[in-house]
């Protein structure tokens, strides 16, 4: 079984994340399950009620994923695939964050919020 992590459940990581969530919603079929970081609202949001997608063809559609936490240490070294999904000034904090637990063969993959990132800074 492999297990996906979005951190960031916005824009990006929610539409990439839920996608990849409805993929998965026969775990036993698709060998893979996925998980969300979140903080506040919108992590009890997603605890409670699951994520609703709100994008093209994908609009109106629910997903829950198989945790919803918040925090990375709740999921730890189980994670084979971390995607990276905030924006540049939380960036450094998250990286750090989940370094214990990136080991030989953890993939990471950032997925930064906007084509201008940097020039924001």
């Amino acid at each position: 079984m492999t297990r996906i992590a979005f951190i960031g459940v916005g824009g990006v990581g929610g539409y990439f994340g839920g996608n990849l969530c409805l993929a998965a919603e026969n775990v036993q079929a698709s060998g893979f399950e996925v998980c969300f970081v979140a903080r506040g609202a919108h992590l009890r949001a997603i605890q409670s009620g699951g994520l609703i997608l709100n994008a093209g063809e994908r609009r109106g559609l629910f997903c829950r994923p198989a945790m919803a936490v918040g925090d990375v240490s709740d999921l730890g070294s189980s994670v084979d695939i971390w995607f990276v999904c905030v924006k540049s000034y939380d960036l450094e904090a998250v990286t750090l964050s989940i370094e214990p637990f990136v080991k030989s063969g953890t993939v990471v993959v950032p997925l930064l919020n906007g084509i201008d990132i940097y020039a924001r800074n």
